[in-house]
């Protein structure tokens, strides 16, 4: 905390009184908001100087009854003026005839005002308050408050101390001290806060496009729309990923919200989100308290989280770790209706990094991934037009639409294009380099542009030989250490920061580069001139790190042969990036390098294990060319992966297209296939549906082949493809095995025949049995559509279909399987159907009674509005209509609101307080008001639970929290008898409702009535969380005198909130120390939840002192990873379910342990010189290529590792993994 006497000193040198007067006038806003809130400033003008007035401020208490009159006078004159200053009467002075009459005092003036307004208002009450830069004595301060009291009148004395302690004891108050004395702040506040989100987005600017620029995206609303806590944008290089992200945390900010921008580098070490974010606070204020990570989340709501963008993860060595880390942070919810948090993170990664993810069946609830593809044709005519509105150069629309189409519509070269030569060419970001160079040279007339791209590639060949790509402006200079010119014009080229920055990261300066594209594309220019001066002996040539690099550079110029066959011994990896760069500069792929890739291929090194993961990455760069070479070279691969066939499906092969769809169902998430096929099917449509129409009208199709034809035919969508699917059925003998298949392609090519197309298989599908094998599964019927087809058709299906499929499910044989299959469908008959269906089961259903697939529905819709993909507005008003008309039957009318509530938006409200629409559904309209966080609606539901004691509608309280419930609350107290286990459905709502109030008037409560509550282990638990000295001494005795008092501690973790997002919950370490003496009463399963809250959030040292010793006792401490014992046996099991099965579960649940990376490796290499087996060289390596660096490699290369069979393959195969994932 600041030297409060500082603050005292520098008060008393204000000798400007409208710089007093402003700055009173905001301390008495903070420091009483009740009395000053809206305190007027009459005594200065718009300048901020003091004019002549009555009074220095004046308000009057909001809906106060009498008024309250609120006046403010300030004062910067000496301590021993301030009595006249205040109290003189000039009716008390004499003076002499000619002189003039003296100034009345303060309060004489405030009194006067308030007395003549007082005649006309009766009744009405005054506060004053004096505010002065001083100290005055005590008798000055009782005869001013005296004086006013007999004038009935009360006076507030500000005193400087007391603005003192304003200034440096409150958030709010040291941003004004900041802003009028100067003095640094070191408690976080709102306004400080918005200061640095704005610094930290600034660190952006180097990698984004200009605001003037930017266009709206599709993407933009499923941002807007998203609530998961961590978002991943995938999309290749260039996509705009970054600059969507800026673009919504700017808007975000702007919006009086807060963001940070974090470093991926910051994260490479296990760390909570709360230490995360206090790092980048240090950043940027490095005198900031240590809380002050929690006091930024406390600023922040579900509503207005605080957005938190991850920048550069893709080139960072731990990308796996990092991501994991993040998945960490996002607290695992036990409740069925998840809770957003106070943050929201945003991750821009590469499609290859999707494989780091989880599965999302394991992990569904946790992230969300939104695909960042190139522009629309649309978007991208749109951003050229405004691109050239920027640089004054009409577009005409037809023009646009001719670059888009020639820049591929990729968002980085629409950005970079020069609309100064409307020739589009291949080499887009070399051409950008040297135009931004050439107007540096016209601009300061002291280099040519040649010298700016000498040193341009002088710098690249520095980074290439250090292995630094983001050096420290500090280590360029020393690379430079002679060379004053290379640095001067190093110098103009950051300063111009259109291809090289300067960013500040901590108390260092960063050489970044405009966007990672341009970086390559410099790193290529360097291989370029290495390539021609002859310096192949370089490093860089064999490391797999650089493959795309040297691939360019060899596209860009002519080698010779033995140029080639040096890659091919030395980067195999390059070759096919040669391969991709030569197609997209649309040339004949050379036949040296067809040549030199087909016989790696063939060679007996190019097919060993020891070239798998090499192989691998080939195939996903083949997937991406369009070559008639491309089918050949795949054809000399092994491995049958997804790249294998797309390579393949992208150059013509239908086959290829249908062993793909044979892989994964429809109803299965994978953007990425349908990201795919979208392409194939726009770029061989015609061509695609001739040869699949032909495929289909075989009648020696084997089931798998038929399956994947169907799958494929549904994705094309393509009404002549019907007659074919038609044809199948009528001659399928096995139709029964993959009738969900007919189905799945007869609704997406029926066209408008669908009576003819869907009704012969509907017809057969309501003869299949309909008895489960086993009570409480799926009949044989039913499972037709329950294994994915509404997936599938959630994303897409025909409207005559659906109608066709709405009308089917009127009869009773496919009632039930019809409607589960579209309750996904984002359609207004659709959901029509489902609400009429859970109206009448409402109206029908046995008291008590519950049908789970209500809630699965309207748990869905609030998931997808979550994903970005709300349920659209023209279903809403559908069932606003519903609802909303008091001529509906009731359960018809609820069931549409409810429906209606699972998407919100904030002008839900509107409707949900109009009291012309509630009448009949009073009640349920509560009940959403209350979800919604109306505050309007805390009277209603106070009068409702003053009517009776129902726990459902306590349940609600929590969520508009007010201390206007204290009274019910007490009442309920005061009714209970007390001498048992309070355990009922109203204490659960109670105490529950309890954890959300004023802490120190629920203290007092349960003080009061703790006889009552003594035994519950509600309320103990409830007491414990408040940490009330009074409360905790009561707990003790309640547990020392319980028969059970395990019992006691039953589910604490979920009473304080612990592992349940967006409750209460535990906000620091402190608040556990309360539980240290009971810690021996949790359950295994709670105590487990303790560990993980304190790895988590990074509270290792309590951790330590009171958890870790007794887990050490405990039978399966194993799981902990506290010693090397501990790892060893945890590696042990790995290697018993084997290294493919579980090892990325290993590495998570180690990380989440916030055990240390190097005692893992470390006790590795022991472990693997005792196993010297094949299988643990295996396991460790895949840890090694995960979270290793370069020179952990030596780990795998224990005694003799090379005569097992295979080991010195596994190594390099490593090594390869390791070497194109890291530089260190």
């Amino acid at each position: 905390m600041a030297d409060h006497s500082r603050t005292f000193r520098e008060l008393a040198k204000i000798t400007d009184p409208g710089l007093f007067e402003r700055l009173a006038t905001s301390v008495l806003r903070l420091g009483c908001p009740e009395l000053y809130s809206n305190l007027t400033h009459p005594g200065m003008n718009s300048k901020g100087r003091t004019v002549k007035s009555p009074v220095d401020g004046l308000s009057f208490v909001p809906n106060s009854d009498p008024l309250h009159m609120v006046i403010a006078h300030h004062s910067t004159v000496e301590r021993d003026d301030l009595r006249n200053k205040w109290l003189l009467d000039p009716k008390n002075v004499k003076h002499r005839a000619k002189s003039s009459t003296p100034t009345p005092g303060d309060v004489i003036k405030a009194i006067e005002l308030f007395e003549k307004f007082k005649r006309d208002n009766p009744g009405t009450k005054a506060t004053l308050a004096l505010t002065t830069n001083r100290e005055p004595d005590h008798l000055l301060h009782s005869d001013v408050v005296s004086f006013g009291k007999n004038k009935s009148i009360s006076i507030d004395v500000w005193s400087a101390s007391r603005i003192a302690d304003i200034l440096d004891n409150t958030p709010k108050g040291q941003w004004l001290r900041k802003e009028y004395l100067g003095i640094e702040q070191q408690l976080l506040s709102e306004e400080l806060l918005h200061e640095i989100s704005r610094k930290s987005l600034n660190k952006l600017n180097h990698a984004t496009s200009s605001d003037d620029v930017l266009i709206d995206r599709e993407i933009d609303s499923a941002l807007d729309y998203n609530l998961f806590p961590l978002v991943f944008l995938v999309g290749e290089s260039g996509m705009g990923k970054t600059t969507i992200a800026r673009k919504y945390l700017k808007r975000h900010v702007e919006g009086s919200g807060f963001a940070l921008v974090f470093n991926a580098g910051q994260l490479a070490e296990k760390c909570s989100i709360e230490k995360a974010i206090y790092n980048e606070l240090n950043n940027h204020f490095s005198n900031l308290e240590k809380d002050s990570d929690a006091s930024v989340l406390d600023l922040c709501s579900p509503e207005k989280p605080l957005l938190i963008l991850i920048e550069d993860i893709n080139r960072v060595n731990q990308t796996q770790m990092i991501i994991d880390n993040l998945i960490s942070w996002i607290p695992g919810s036990k409740k069925k209706e998840r809770v957003r948090c106070n943050w929201q993170v945003l991750c821009p990664i590469w499609p290859e990094y999707l494989e780091y993810l989880p599965s999302q069946k394991r992990d569904r609830s946790l992230y969300i991934t939104l695909s960042i593809q190139r522009y629309s044709q649309e978007e991208a005519s749109s951003a050229i037009i405004r691109q050239g509105e920027y640089f004054n150069r009409e577009v005409t629309q037809f023009e646009a639409n001719r670059i888009a189409e020639e820049l591929g519509n990729d968002p980085l070269l629409i950005d970079l294009f020069d609309f100064e030569n409307t020739k589009v060419s291949p080499d887009i970001i070399d051409n950008f380099i040297e135009k931004e160079f050439a107007l540096i040279s016209l601009e300061n007339r002291k280099f040519a542009k040649s010298d700016y791209l000498s040193v341009l590639s002088h710098l690249a060949e520095r980074m290439l030989s250090q292995r630094n790509l983001e050096p420290a402006w500090a280590e360029v200079r020393r690379w430079f250490p002679s060379e004053s010119f290379q640095l001067a014009r190093l110098s103009e080229i950051v300063w111009k920061g259109t291809v090289l920055s300067l960013v500040k990261s901590g108390n260092q300066e960063i050489v970044k580069f405009r966007h990672e594209r341009i970086r390559s594309a410099t790193l290529s220019i360097a291989i370029r001139d290495m390539l021609i001066f002859g310096q192949t002996d370089s490093e860089v040539f064999s490391d797999p790190f650089y493959a795309e690099e040297i691939g360019k550079a060899i596209t860009d110029i002519q080698v010779k042969d033995e140029i080639l066959e040096f890659i091919k011994l030395n980067n195999p990896l390059s070759l096919f990036y040669v391969l991709q760069k030569t197609v997209v500069k649309k040339d004949v792929p050379n036949a040296g390098i067809v040549s030199a890739i087909k016989d790696f291929l063939k060679s007996e090194i190019g097919q060993s294990i020891s070239n798998f993961s090499l192989r691998d990455q080939a195939l996903r760069i083949l997937e991406n060319i369009e070559s008639p070479c491309v089918t050949e070279i795949v054809g000399l691969f092994k491995e049958r992966s997804f790249s294998y066939y797309f390579a393949l499906f992208v150059n013509g092969s239908l086959s290829a297209g249908i062993q793909i769809c044979q892989m994964l169902e429809p109803g299965v998430n994978a953007p990425w296939r349908d990201l795919k096929i979208d392409f194939i099917k726009k770029k061989f449509k015609g061509n695609l549906i001739n040869s699949l129409n032909n495929y289909l009208f075989q009648d020696k199709l084997n089931r798998q082949q038929r399956m994947g034809a169907l799958r494929l035919a549904g994705y094309l969508t393509d009404e002549r493809l019907s007659s074919a699917i038609l044809y199948s059925w009528e001659n399928d003998d096995g139709r029964l095995d993959v009738l969900d298949d007919y189905l799945f392609a007869a609704a997406q090519c029926c066209g408008n025949r669908p009576d003819e197309i869907i009704g012969p298989i509907c017809a057969e599908w309501a003869t299949i049995s309909d008895e489960p094998a086993q009570k409480g599964n799926y009949s044989p019927r039913q499972r037709i559509s329950a294994d994915g087809l509404d997936w599938a058709f959630s994303r897409s299906i025909s409207e005559p279909a659906l109608l066709y499929f709405i009308e089917r499910a009127k009869s009773e044989d496919l009632h039930w399987p019809i409607t589960s299959m579209i309750s996904h469908i984002d359609h207004p008959r659709a959901i029509l159907h489902l609400v009429k269906k859970f109206a009448d089961y409402e109206k029908d259903k046995e008291e008590g009674s519950f049908w789970p697939f209500i809630s699965f529905i309207h748990d869905y819709w609030r998931r997808r509005q979550e994903q970005g993909r709300p349920m659209s507005e023209v279903v809403r008003e559908e069932l606003l209509k519903i609802w909303s008309d008091l001529k509906n039957e009731y359960h018809l009318r609820t069931q549409a609101l409810f429906m209606w509530s699972a998407t919100k938006k904030e002008s839900d409200l509107f409707y949900l307080r109009n009291s012309d629409f509630k009448v009949g559904i009073e009640n349920e309209i509560i009940r959403l008001r209350a979800f919604y966080q109306d505050p309007l609606v805390i009277q209603e539901l106070l009068s409702k639970l003053k009517g009776r004691q129902g726990d459902n509608l306590w349940r609600l309280a929590k969520y508009i929290p007010s201390n206007e419930y204290i009274d019910l609350l007490e009442n309920y107290l005061k009714g209970l008898k007390g001498g048992s286990d309070q355990r009922s459905n109203m204490d659960h709502a109670v105490s529950d409702l309890m954890m959300y109030l004023d802490p120190v008037a629920i203290g007092n409560l349960l003080l009061k009535y703790w006889e009552k509550i003594k035994d519950s282990s509600l309320y103990i638990q409830t007491a414990l969380y408040f940490s009330n000295p009074s409360l905790l001494k009561l707990v003790e005795a309640s547990v020392q005198e319980s028969d059970n008092p395990n019992k006691l501690f039953e589910h604490i973790v979920f009473q304080w909130g612990i592992g349940v997002e967006g409750t209460h919950g535990v906000k620091n370490e402190q608040q556990l120390l309360v539980l240290v003496p009971y810690l021996s009463l949790l359950g295994d399963s709670q105590f487990s939840m303790l560990w993980d809250l304190c790895n988590k959030n990074g509270w290792l040292e309590f951790r330590r002192e009171y958890l870790d010793g007794m887990v050490k006792s405990d039978k399966e401490r194993k799981i902990y990873y506290l010693d090397n014992e501990d790892i060893r046996s945890a590696l042990d099991r790995e290697l018993k379910f084997g290294p493919h099965y579980s090892v990325d579960f290993f590495i998570e649940n180690y990380l989440k342990a916030n055990a240390s990376l190097q005692a893992l490796l470390s006790v590795a290499r022991e472990w693997l010189d005792e196993k010297k087996s094949i299988e643990a060289l295996n396991l460790i390596a895949q840890i090694i290529a995960v979270v290793g660096k370069r020179k952990d490699i030596e780990i795998l290369k224990f005694d003799n590792y090379g005569q097992l069979e295979g080991g010195a393959q596994i190594v390099e195969d490593t090594k390869f993994v390791l070497y194109r994932r890291t530089l260190t």
